[in-house]
Parts: structure tokens; C-alpha cells; sequence
């Protein structure tokens, strides 16, 4: 069916786990389990359930997907704390919360010493709170924004506390948190309406519940509860009321906060009517019969006194009255902390079953703590399921849970005549209508009533539904109304009547259909009476109201309305005849047991009386101070009217024996409770009346009790454990298969008394007991139980004066014993003494019993999945029973703490037209990974579950053949994903401090990110939406065309256990680069002269360029002029490399070139010149490498070299090598002085590049080389630098500014080789324009110029002198001869042709000055612009 609220995202996926089957692949149940291999893929049923889960969001079995309160998650050292899987961790809105810390309460230690479980010393408040504060200090540090609103000590170890809900995650991570839980909402134990019961003329209070627990006796042997205190922890009190105000004597408004627990007062601008419960319910224990009223109460343990503690306040949206469970458990503790000796709690949330919820935890802790603890079962037996339906705190294993049973009742009947007659003539048109009724409700203390109806004809009306809407235009004052059933309740029928003033109302059986009556002559189950579900009790708020049966009443009704005008009457008889019910029935709506506890524990635990209970309700005198307590009484009924009854017994007994523990206490009431039965005469089975109606005159006689003595570990989620011994008063095996003995029970009877007691023990078997009513069963044969009681003596124990003596229960099953739930009780007897029973039950079977969802008894190997790596729980299994037939799919399913679908787990599929068998099965090596979708080939996309808590469903499903689902079953667990606390702290703390540091978004093949250095932890980059820009390692594997941006993952691990991980994003921008390499840089080293011609090449992903024999071959054939041979390679990342090789028959073939040739390597914004030529100075049998280098890490020492300059953009390496054979690292190739060597590359737009010059590195020194800038139409500038060699060049500038310039000839010669960098000044602002230079100075100037090293005989004579090679060099040689003639500088002024400057020579070289600084200027950059460098 469709479940609205909840959107189910069904997705069918695999995991690598087995699903184990009952003997093999779909065979018998009975066989050797076997494995069926999952589904890989999507299947066409899976693919069906898929649908309809996205399109109908299909939830299984109709039920709510309310994930699993279940606590009791296995304890370690190494697992955070414990998360309620109710709370929502995503959200950042504020919350409150329980936080329990990992120190025991103050009751925890003070019990665990008195047992010996820890050292004698006790736990003080102010430990508890010294640790609390250091926990609130860490939350601080931690930067978690804590507000408290309650402190606890005594009961509970913890605060409540409020937070942004996304931070309770860190705060469970921080050293001596335990657990953290939801504020429960917690409501008063709703009032159910039943038949009334006759007041005493005794005490002018309903005396029969107070008889039926045998209370007259207990007070006659002077147990009043005189000196005890009783805390009702509530709604509050009036304590003005006569019957309260000598008992009270304070308490605490914990739902307010204040110090005055009055019950809220009606307000009509609000809406609140007020609050009621808590005085009803302390009227029950303590009222003192003190009012001057018709009416009084008095209360089972009168003189005791009462403490208030209002924990529930008006909830305008539910209408009733709620608290949360930090104001619950805030009442526990204060009424411990003021010394109470039992506390009441008539309050509960059905829905809970846990037994280590926050509050029952708290009330385990109060019993540790010596204080008596009774709370309601519940009334949630007619909602819903029968049994389980108890809720918490009723399931604390130390607390007295009460069901709620009936008092003798009074019934009345009555008859009553109809007549219609016309007004106008005498004749009667319908008369002697004679009806038999019975009495649903009237006003207490007015139950004559013939008196106040009368025995004459009164006027009545007819008003439809008795809705306020039918009164319109009648006037019922006075007359007698009759109204059908249906639309609202019965009574508020008889309220709306009283407002209008009738006298009497009639109610008779039927439907309404929209807002009228429906008046059909039969409507199936609705013409007869209304029946005991009618009845409703006495009040001072109602008037006389009856049952009519449907058939008659609504015959009655047509009349009346088929004669509009005539007059209606009816007359009630003198006779009322009085039948009195015995009671001790068990209320149809007291919530039943097991506990769920894994053991099918019995609960409650006793019965109370619980139906139609007349107590004191408010009149709210502090309000009006001349408010009317006369009529301050009120008949409710609930277990919430049974708990109050017992707690008042519970004093008593304290009373009697101050020496008696809680235990000893529950103990006595169960076993001297008398046992009841139904109208039938069947017994009620334990789970219904636990051990009986209490009878406390029987219980304050006996001198023992007989107890269980069984190990308990209380438990709360993931706490220390805290072992104490239960001394139960009852017993539960568990499930027991056929054929098999159960492990023994152990007993013991304690006795108090000072003399020994003897008792004859033995065993009763129930051979028939009650079931559910809509469901009944028979109860199984009993007699296939072999019970037994060992260690008797003669049949019987012996208990000395003070002590103990313990025996044991032991129970077998025989083999055909058919399966179902079988009980007893432990029975002892003595002459003179009230007999003691202990119940027991047992289920017989292999497995939980059946809850008729066709799936269940999902059980874990353990509830936590830890998938660290430390080997301890890293998977688990997960078993479960399937009953369903037909089903083809089963699926586990993961859903987080919203109730949202996470995704799958694991999914088998048996195919259309097949089904798996019933029986056990398990699914093995379950861990984190899940899957919520599939890829295009149908295979499930894994993710990693967080860690949390979750509720893992198992579903199993029917497709039918047309796709469609047919059935869908399901059970649950709630189940853990944890890490390592210690080692999860330090992942999560170093993942809080994370702060990426992004180094590199240019240079392939390095690193992004600079990873930080933690103790601990380990940082990893471990993944790349865009790993083809940055890899999966964070090395960056190439630049975008476009500017992009890729996220990286980042792992942060534990060192120590490196499954335990987290991940951060860190996005990384990077710069796009051009898509082609285009001409800017390639221009700069192509030469006029040569054909240009395109080689075919390929590049590697590493920038390794090659080039093809052929190609070169064809390249080469024919050729007669200089070839400029084109390669590209790739662009030039920052801090990449690109690479020409070439083989060395591809260098041998290329020296052979035309002379004048060359390769240009383009690298977009580089390329580098080969001149041919030199290829024939290689090695022999050696091949070359032509590289390209981004050298942006020796920026710094550029500018370290030359101070004063700047760098525009980055340094680039231009390198080539011979290369010895394949692999080989290359060796710089010697390049002769006169080899002046092309080089380029690009400048970004916006470099100002109008006085500029480029450098190179020679050692540790920065020196000048020629270069030309030429700007391209995109901004850019692309440098040529000529240079004989290859090196690492930067463009470069300064600002030269010499003051000694101005009225030289040659003032913009020295100005733009300045700027240049081709010439320096004799200071910074100093050129010495007429120093005169020897030919050796000048000879140095120029060689510096032209980019020639400072090594001796590499001069500018020394470049230019003709060589066989030289040809590159050609354009100089005419024009520096020319040039050198014209300045004189050649001897005689002139020189043959074929001469060189090399001629020079002579002792007058470096003595004789011959031109100035300023001259030599001028003649350098006419050489340098007439070799084109410049």
C-alpha cells in the first residue's frame, strides 16, 4: 500500500555478501544451509519494484517506517557515543537533547557499593558535576554552541541540553559522553470511560477499589503511610483542594521551571482547559476524606505526605497533556534528591519499547537509589496490536508496571414509554411504545432515579445527533432528549443536553450518515443496545443519560419526525433494578507485555483497580479564590488510575517494612496477588495480569517473599555496562524448542521475619488461559511441559529467621509439545500464611513467535558494523525468519534517522514464476557499502555509508508476472556504522581544521595541493571529478583549454587505523591555455631565407616529441635551398617540458640539410632553433634531444644576479643534447661562439615590454643577450633572443637613467642598448659617455653585447673570424668589416679584402685607447642592427 509521509526510493543493486538458504538454492528448510548467488544487475522484477517504489513510494506492509528505537548497541571502548537514531544530524536548527555522561549517577554508585561492585566510596554531586563541567568546557573548545536548561546528578549522570542538531555528531565525539537521546514527548496515560461503581456510605468515597486491594485491613493494622513521602510525578496538583491540602507538602514545576507544580489553570483566550490528571491521581494515594462535601476521597496511603512534581503541561496541538523526557527525567531526580520513598509515574510513551530509553534508565536509577518505582503498562491494547503494546518507561526492568483491572460496578436499568399524539383532538396517534433501557451515565451521588426523572409523562425532543447543531430551534429545558448514536461521543451527547438544560437524555444505537441520523429500519450490528462500551460513569458534569436498543429507537424517531406537530412524551417506570458487576476483569485497553527484551519478559507486573475511579479533581482555587470544592470529584479510568492505587500499596508496605528493597516490594505485592479471570472463568494469561489483582492484606502478612535471583545488565545503547542482580517477581525462559530444557531459573525465598518459615513449594501449570480477542487461540497442552523445582527439602524450603534459602526451576519440553506460549507459576504454601506464586512462561519453538508479517526476528551479529580494518566487527551477518509464501525478492534496505531510503545492501532475486522458501536465513559479509543507483550497463554505483546510526529493514517481496507487487513484507534492526572513537576524533578534529593550500595549477606533472603535516593522521589526495586535468592523486595532468575548475578529494585517515577516514573538497581553479600552439613563438625562429616546411610529429602525455624517418626523408628529398622543418609539439605548461628526439640516423640524415637549415620546435608560447648544421658535431652513433623547459624556479636568481631588474613573465630553458642510445640522459652539446642560435618565446598581454631586454644564465651570473619584442595582435609580446648557444633566458628591464648623456652625439644609441640590458653605465647614473677604451675594452664591450660568455678568446675579433661552419654568421662578416673601416678601427684605415678583425693584434690592443664609450655605442648597435639581433 501506499504509506504517505514517507518517499521510498527503491533501487535494486548487489553487494559482495551471500544470502545463506535453508538447504542450498531453494531447497528444504530442513537441509544444510547453502548460497545463492545475489543479483549483479537489474533485473526486470527489480526493475518493476523500482518503479513502483519511485512512482507510488511503496512502503512494506502499510506500516510506518519509524525507524527502531532499539538501544543495547554492544559496548567498546573504541565506538563514539552512542546517537538516538530519532535524532535528525543534518539539519541546523536547535534541538534538545539528553546528553548522559560515561561517570555513574549518584544512585549508581551508592548501589553498586552496597553490592560490592565498585569501592566503597561514594560518588558526590559535586563529582558529578566537576565532570560535567569539564565535558561542558571541552564542547566549548570545541566551538560547539551548548546552551543547558537541566543538570542531572542523582538519577541520571547528564544534562539536557541545546544545540544546533548538525553538531550533535562532534559532540558525541568528545571524551565521557555516553549517549546521546531525543526529548521524548510523554503524555498522562489517557482516561478511558467505563461503567460506574456506587459510592460507601461509609466514607462518602467509592470505597469498593480500596476493598477489592484489601486496603480496610491494611489500615486497620495501622499502615496509613504515616511518615513516607510520595512523589506524583504528573501534571501537577491542587493542592487547595480539601482532600489534598494536608498531604502536600511541595515539590517542583519542572515543565515551567518554577517552584509551584499547581496544576495549569483553564484559560479560554489560550484554549487551555486546564490540566487535571496529576490531582486525580494523587487523590488516589493520598487523599485524606477532609472535604465538608457530599463526596470525599480518600487515598490508599492517607497519611502520606505528597510531593508534586509537574512534568506535563498542555499541548495545544494534541489537546492532552505532554512533557519531554528531559522534564520526566528532571522530576525523577528531584523526587529522589527530596528523599521520596516511592514515586508514581501514570505517564508513558506507548510507541517506546526500549528498556534503556533516558527515562527508564532514570527510573532504574531512582529504584538503585532505594526509591519505590510504579508506573502505568499503558492503554494501548485496543489500538493496534494486543500484545507488545506497553510502552516506556513501563519497560524499566526495576520499576512496578501496573495493568488496570475492573471494580464491582453498578448497572441500572430502567423502562421507559413513548406516546405521539395530535394537539388538536384527544385521539392518540402512536401509543404504548414500551422500551427497555439501561442507565450509560448520571450525576454522582444521584442514583434515584425515579426522583429526579419522575413517573410521569415528561415532554421530549427529537435532536438528530445530539450535536450542537441539532438543538437549533428546540427547547429541550426540562424534557427528556432523544438522540442516536454516531459522530460524537456519548459524552459529549450528555454534556451538550445539560448545557440545555434537559433532564434526561436517551441515546439509542446507530450510524450517522454525513451530519444526520441514519434511520434505516436495520443496520448491521446496530439494532440492539450500545452495550458496555456506552457506558461512561458518573460525574457531577452529566445528567441521566441511557442506552436504547437501534431497531426500536430509530422506528421511534421516524414517528416523531413523520408528525412534526404533534406532542412527544415520555414516561420512565418507578423501577431501576440495581445488578452489581463483581469486577476484577482486566480493562480492555491496559496495555499487555512481553517486554521486549529479547526474553518475552512478563509485564506488567501486577493489576490495579484501573476502570471508572472516583478521585478529587481541581476546582483551581488559586485562581478563584471562591471556587467550590463540592463537587471536585471526577470518575477516569487507565492503568494511570492503577499505578496510583499501587504506589499507595507500595507505602504501605514501606511502612511496614522500612527495611524492605524496591525488589522486596514488588516482590510481595506480585506474590500475594490473587489471580483473575475473565466473564468466562478463563484465567488471564501472565502477559495480560502479570501476577494478579494486588491484595494487600495478604501482603503485609506474609514474612517472606520469593524472588528470582537473576543477573541484569542495564544497558543504554553504547554505555559501560552497570551489572546488578534483579530479584524478580516473575520468570521468563525465553524461547524453548521442542525436545529441549530450558536452563534453570534461580529461585530464592528471602525471609524478614525473625523466626524461620517453612513452605510446601511447588508447580502449577495453566492449562487454559486468555488470548487476544480478535485473534483467539487455544492455549497449548500443558502437559508436554516437565517442570520441576531442584534443591527442595522434602518437597519443600526452608528459610531461616533474616536469610535466604535459593532452589531453582527447571522446565523440558517434550518433543511434540505443539509450539505457542505455555505458563505457571512457582507456588509456595505454609499453614497460617498467604500463599506466594511466582508466574513463568515459556514459548515453545526454535524462534521469536510469529507476529504474522510473514518476515521477522532479524537478528545481527552484532548491532554495530565497524569497518575499520582492526578486524572486530569490519562486517557483519544478518539473519531473519521468512513465513510469506510467493516471495521473489528480498532486499535489505538501509534508511537513515529521518526514515529517508539510504539505498540497498543486498538483493537476491528468485525470478518470476519462482519464490524462496520459508525458513532461516542469513546474509553474510555485510559492510558500509551500499548502492541507491545503477550505470548505464545496470550495475549498482557503490557509496559509503556514514557512520551513524541506521535502521536496516529486510523486505521481502511478491512481483507477479505482469511486474507488479503483489505482497511486501518487512522486519527491522536498528544498527550502528562506527569507527575507532579515539582515532574517529582525530580524523574528525583534523578534518574540522583542514584548510587546503593550493601550490601549483600550471605546472604538469606536480602536485596541486600542499598537504599539512598532523600527528596521527595521514592526508592523501585520493580522488578528481576531472582526472584528466588533475589526477586522482592530485598531480596535475594537464592545462584546460578554457579556465575550469576540478574538485579534489581529499582523504584524512587514522595512521594508526587507516580505514578510519573522512573526506574534504577542495575546488581548484585552473587557467585555460590555448587550444592551438599557434605562430607567436614560432615566428620569432623561423629566418627569411628558408622554405618553411611541416614535419608530422607526436607527443606523449609527458611532452615527448618525435618525428617519423619517412617524413624526414620526404622532408629532405630534393631540397637545395635552407628548409626551416616545423615540428609542434605541446604547449608549455608552467613547469613542464617539451622534447624533440631524434634518432641518430635521423641526425646523421638531417646534418646533411642544405646549409642554412633548421627544425623549429614549437611549444605555443616557446620555440627553439636547431641550426642543422650542428648536428654534424654529435658523437657518432649518438642521437639529440631539443628541449624546451619552463624555468620559472630560477626566477629568484635572476633577480638575484641582477639587482635593479625586474622580470616580465618567466624564465624559459632552451637546451639541446646528444643522446648516447634509447634512454640515455642527454649531454649538453658544445656549441661554437659564432653559432648564434634563435630562441623565442611569448609574453603574457599586458607585459610592458617597450624597454626591455633579455638575459641568460652563465654560472651564478645574469648576462645580456640580443633580443627583439615584437607585439602580436592578441596584447601578447613574443622575445627573440639570438645567442650562441642554448641557455635559460628571461626578458627582463630597468630603468636606466644617466645624467652624464644628455649633450652626447650618441645619446639614443646608449639609451636603448641601456634598456636593453646590451650596455651598462660606470655607475647607476653614470655613463662616461668620452672615456676612451682600449681595443680590448671595446672588444669586451661588444662580445658582451652580443651575448658572447666572458671567456678568454671568445671575443667579438674572435666570433667573426672566418670558419667553415660560419654561414650563419654570414650577414655580419661584410657589415662589421664596413662598419669597423668607417670608425678607423683597422689598421692604416683599411683592410684587404678576405681580412679579418682578427688582424688586430698587437701590443697597442689592450694600451692604447682609440674610440669613446659613446662612439663605441654607436658602433655596437649598428653592428647589432645590422645583424639583425636587435
Amino acid at each position: 500500500m501506499v504509506k504517505k509521509g514517507y518517499k521510498i526510493n527503491f533501487i535494486a543493486a548487489a553487494l559482495a555478501a551471500s544470502l545463506l538458504l535453508p538447504g542450498g538454492t531453494y531447497a528444504s528448510p530442513a537441509a544444510i544451509a547453502g548460497e545463492l548467488a545475489e543479483s549483479s544487475s537489474a533485473t526486470a522484477a527489480s526493475q518493476a519494484l523500482l518503479q513502483s517504489r519511485l512512482q507510488q513510494g511503496l512502503a512494506p506492509s502499510g506500516s510506518a517506517l519509524a525507524p527502531s528505537l532499539a538501544r543495547g548497541l554492544a559496548t567498546a571502548d573504541t565506538t563514539p557515543a552512542l546517537i538516538s537514531p530519532s535524532l535528525d544530524t543534518k539539519s541546523s536548527a536547535r534541538v534538545k537533547v539528553i546528553l548522559q555522561l560515561e561517570g555513574a549517577a549518584v544512585a549508581e554508585a551508592e548501589f553498586a557499593a552496597r553490592q560490592g561492585l565498585a569501592p566503597a566510596a561514594a560518588v558526590t554531586p559535586s563529582e558529578v558535576d566537576a565532570e560535567q563541567e569539564a565535558l561542558l568546557a571541552a564542547a566549548r573548545q570545541r566551538g560547539l554552541s551548548l546552551q543547558v536548561t537541566y543538570r542531572y546528578d542523582t538519577v541520571l549522570n547528564g544534562m539536557e541540553v541545546e544545540l544546533p542538531a548538525n553538531q550533535i555528531p562532534l559532540l558525541a565525539l568528545l571524551p565521557g559522553v555516553k549517549s546521546i537521546h531525543e526529548n521524548l514527548t510523554y503524555s498522562a496515560i489517557p482516561a478511558e470511560t467505563v461503567s460506574p461503581t456506587a459510592l460507601s456510605s461509609e466514607c462518602k468515597c467509592d470505597i469498593d477499589p480500596l476493598k477489592q486491594l484489601g486496603v480496610p485491613e491494611a489500615w486497620a493494622a495501622g499502615l496509613t503511610g504515616r511518615g513516607l513521602k510520595v512523589g506524583v510525578i504528573d501534571t501537577g496538583v491542587d493542592y487547595l483542594h480539601p482532600d489534598l491540602a494536608g498531604a502536600y507538602k511541595g515539590g517542583h514545576d519542572s515543565y515551567f521551571n518554577t517552584d509551584d507544580p499547581y496544576e495549569e489553570i483553564p484559560n479560554a483566550a489560550t484554549g487551555n482547559p486546564g490540566t487535571s490528571h496529576g490531582t486525580h491521581v494523587s487523590g488516589t494515594i493520598v487523599g485524606r476524606a477532609a472535604a465538608d462535601s457530599d463526596v470525599v476521597q480518600k487515598g490508599v496511603a492517607y497519611e502520606a505526605e505528597l510531593h508534586a512534581y509537574k512534568v506535563l503541561g498542555y499541548n495545544a496541538e494534541t489537546g492532552r497533556s505532554s512533557g519531554s523526557s528531559a522534564q520526566v527525567i528532571d522530576g525523577i531526580e528531584r523526587a529522589v534528591k527530596d528523599g521520596m520513598d516511592v514515586i508514581n509515574l501514570s505517564l508513558g510513551a506507548d510507541e517506546v519499547k526500549d528498556p534503556f530509553s533516558p527515562d527508564a534508565i532514570a527510573v532504574n536509577n531512582a529504584v538503585l537509589a532505594g526509591v519505590i518505582a510504579v508506573v502505568a503498562n499503558g492503554n494501548a491494547a485496543d489500538e493496534g496490536r494486543y500484545y507488545y503494546s506497553m510502552g516506556s518507561p513501563a519497560s524499566s526492568q526495576l520499576a512496578i508496571s501496573v495493568g488496570a483491572a475492573s471494580s464491582p460496578s453498578s448497572h441500572y436499568a430502567a423502562t421507559v414509554s413513548a406516546t405521539v399524539y395530535s394537539r388538536t383532538v384527544t385521539d392518540v396517534a402512536y401509543g404504548g411504545l414500551d422500551y427497555g433501557l439501561s442507565a450509560m451515565g448520571w450525576r454522582t451521588g444521584a442514583e434515584d432515579f425515579a426522583s429526579i426523572i419522575g413517573t410521569e409523562p415528561v415532554e421530549a425532543v427529537y435532536a438528530g445527533l445530539g450535536a450542537e447543531s441539532d438543538y437549533e430551534g428546540l427547547d429541550a429545558a426540562g424534557k427528556i432528549v432523544l438522540v442516536s448514536r454516531g459522530s460524537l461521543a456519548f459524552v459529549d451527547k450528555a454534556a451538550i443536553a445539560k448545557e440545555h438544560g434537559a433532564k434526561a437524555l436517551i441515546i439509542f444505537n446507530g450510524l450517522n450518515a454525513g451530519a444526520a441520523a441514519n434511520l434505516s429500519e436495520s443496520i448491521p450490528g446496530r439494532d440492539g443496545f450500545i452495550g458496555p462500551v456506552g457506558f461512561f460513569g458518573d460525574s457531577f458534569r452529566y445528567l441521566p443519560t441511557f442506552d436504547m436498543e437501534g431497531a426500536p429507537g430509530r422506528e421511534l424517531a421516524r414517528i416523531v419526525l413523520a408528525h412534526p406537530e404533534a406532542a412527544f412524551t415520555l414516561q420512565f417506570g418507578a423501577d431501576y433494578p440495581l445488578t452489581v458487576e463483581p469486577g476484577d476483569r482486566m480493562a480492555s485497553f491496559s496495555s499487555r507485555g512481553p517486554a521486549s527484551d529479547g526474553k518475552l519478559g512478563i509485564k506488567p507486573d501486577v493489576t490495579a483497580p484501573g476502570v471508572n475511579i472516583l478521585s478529587t479533581w481541581p476546582a483551581y482555587g488559586k485562581a478563584n479564590p471562591d471556587a467550590s470544592y463540592d463537587e471536585a470529584y471526577n470518575r477516569i479510568s487507565g492503568t494511570s488510575m492503577a499505578s496510583p492505587h499501587t504506589a499507595g500499596l507500595a507505602l504501605l508496605l514501606r511502612q511496614q517494612h522500612p527495611e524492605w528493597t524496591p525488589m522486596d516490594i514488588r516482590a510481595a505485592l506480585a506474590n500475594t496477588a490473587d489471580a483473575i479471570f475473565d466473564e468466562t472463568g478463563t484465567l488471564y494469561d501472565v502477559y495480560s495480569q502479570g501476577g494478579g489483582r494486588a491484595n494487600i492484606a495478604q501482603a503485609i502478612r506474609t514474612p517472606a517473599v520469593l524472588q528470582t535471583v537473576e543477573p541484569l545488565q542495564l544497558l543504554d545503547g553504547d554505555l559501560h555496562p552497570l551489572d546488578v542482580t534483579n530479584f524478580g517477581s516473575s520468570y521468563s525462559f525465553g524461547v524453548v524448542p521442542a525436545g529441549a530444557a530450558a536452563p534453570s531459573a534461580q529461585l530464592r525465598v528471602k525471609n524478614t521475619s525473625g523466626s524461620a518459615v517453612t513452605y510446601a513449594a511447588s508447580v502449577e501449570l495453566h492449562p487454559s488461559v486468555t488470548s487476544d480477542p480478535a485473534n483467539p487461540i487455544e492455549t497449548p497442552d500443558v502437559s508436554k511441559l516437565t517442570v520441576s523445582l531442584d534443591g527442595l527439602s522434602g518437597g519443600g524450603v526452608t528459610a531461616p529467621a533474616g536469610g535466604a534459602a535459593s532452589f531453582s526451576l527447571t522446565a523440558s519440553v517434550a518433543d511434540d509439545a505443539a509450539e505457542g506460549a505455555y505458563e505457571g507459576s512457582v507456588v509456595l504454601t505454609a499453614p497460617g500464611l498467604p500463599t506466594l506464586r511466582l508466574p513463568f512462561a515459556l514459548h515453545v519453538g526454535d524462534r521469536l513467535p510469529d507476529n504474522g508479517f510473514g518476515i521477522q526476528d532479524l537478528t545481527l551479529s552484532s548491532p554495530i558494523l565497524s569497518p575499520d580494518g582492526d578486524g572486530v566487527n569490519d562486517t557483519i551477518d544478518a539473519s531473519f525468519t521468512l513465513h510469506a509464501d510467493g516471495v521473489n525478492l528480498i532486499d535489505l534496505e538501509v534508511y537513515d534517522v529521518n526514515d529517508d531510503y539510504i539505498g540497498m545492501l543486498f538483493l537476491a532475486d528468485a525470478g518470476i514464476g519462482s519464490s524462496f522458501p520459508a525458513g532461516r536465513y542469513t546474509v553474510s559479509g555485510l559492510d558500509e557499502m551500499y548502492y541507491d543507483s545503477y550505470d548505464e550497463d545496470g550495475l549498482p554505483i557503490y557509496k559509503k555509508l556514514p557512520e551513524g546510526t541506521y535502521t536496516l529493514y529486510v523486505v521481502a517481496t511478491e512481483i507477479n508476472a505482469n511486474r507488479q507487487l503483489v505482497n511486501q513484507y518487512f522486519t527491522t534492526r536498528s544498527m550502528a556504522v562506527a569507527y575507532n572513537k579515539t582515532e574517529l576524533g582525530l580524523v574528525a578534529n583534523a578534518k574540522e581544521a583542514f584548510q587546503a593550500n593550493i601550490v601549483n595549477t600550471t605546472a604538469v606533472g606536480k602536485p596541486v595541493l600542499e598537504l599539512p603535516v598532523r600527528q596521527g593522521v595521514t592526508y592523501a589526495v585520493t580522488g578528481s571529478d576531472r582526472p584528466q586535468l588533475i589526477a586522482a592523486d592530485g598531480v596535475l595532468a594537464a592545462r584546460p583549454k578554457t579556465d575550469d575548475t576540478v574538485t579534489l578529494t581529499v582523504t584524512i585517515a587514522s595512521a594508526a587505523v587507516p580505514t578510519i577516514r573522512d573526506t574534504v573538497q577542495v575546488p581548484v581553479a585552473l587557467k585555460g591555455v590555448p587550444a592551438e600552439l599557434g605562430e607567436r613563438a614560432l615566428k620569432g625562429v623561423l629566418r627569411p631565407s628558408q622554405t618553411k616546411l611541416q614535419l608530422k610529429s607526436s607527443v606523449s602525455a609527458d611532452g615527448l616529441v618525435t618525428v617519423t624517418d619517412a617524413d624526414i626523408a620526404a622532408a629532405l628529398k630534393g631540397a637545395k635551398k635552407p628548409l626551416a622543418l616545423i615540428v609542434g609539439g605541446s604547449w608549455l605548461e608552467d613547469g613542464g617540458a617539451v622534447r624533440l628526439s631524434l634518432s641518430a640516423s635521423q641526425a646523421a640524415a638531417l646534418a646533411k640539410a642544405p646549409l642554412g637549415s633548421s627544425i623549429a620546435l614549437n611549444a605555443g608560447r616557446a620555440a627553439a632553433e636547431l641550426p642543422l648544421y650542428l648536428l654534424a658535431s654529435l658523437p657518432k652513433g649518438a642521437g639529440a634531444e631539443l628541449a624546451i623547459r619552463d624555468a620559472a624556479d630560477q626566477a629568484a636568481a635572476f633577480a638575484a644576479a641582477r639587482p635593479g631588474t625586474t622580470l616580465l613573465g618567466s624564465p624559459v630553458a632552451f637546451e639541446l643534447g646528444s643522446v648516447a642510445s634509447a634512454g640515455a640522459a642527454p649531454k649538453p652539446l658544445p656549441i661554437p661562439a659564432s653559432a648564434f642560435v634563435r630562441h623565442a618565446f611569448v609574453l603574457d598581454a599586458g607585459s610592458d615590454a617597450s624597454k626591455a631586454g633579455a638575459l641568460y644564465r652563465y654560472g651564478s651570473q645574469a648576462l645580456p643577450a640580443p633580443s627583439t619584442f615584437a607585439a602580436n595582435a592578441d596584447g601578447t609580446t613574443t622575445v627573440t633572443v639570438s645567442h650562441p648557444g642554448y641557455a635559460v633566458y628571461a626578458a627582463a628591464k630597468r630603468t636606466a637613467a644617466f645624467t652624464d648623456i644628455g649633450g652626447s652625439p650618441y645619446k639614443a644609441s646608449i639609451q636603448r642598448l641601456a634598456d636593453k640590458l646590451l650596455i651598462d653605465g660606470t655607475s647607476e647614473t653614470k655613463f662616461s659617455p668620452k672615456t676612451r677604451l682600449t681595443l680590448a675594452q671595446f672588444d669586451d664591450l661588444i662580445s658582451r653585447a652580443f651575448g658572447l660568455p666572458p671567456v678568454d678568446g671568445d671575443t667579438f675579433a674572435g666570433s667573426v673570424s672566418a670558419n667553415g661552419a660560419g654561414a650563419a654568421f654570414s650577414p655580419l662578416n661584410a657589415d662589421a668589416r664596413a662598419i669597423a673601416s668607417g670608425s678607423g678601427l683597422l689598421g692604416g684605415g683599411a683592410a684587404a679584402a678576405g681580412s679579418s678583425l682578427g688582424g688586430l693584434a698587437g701590443k697597442w690592443y689592450t694600451s692604447v685607447p682609440i674610440i669613446s664609450r659613446e662612439a663605441a655605442a654607436g658602433v655596437i648597435e649598428q653592428l647589432l642592427l645590422a645583424a639583425k639581433l636587435i
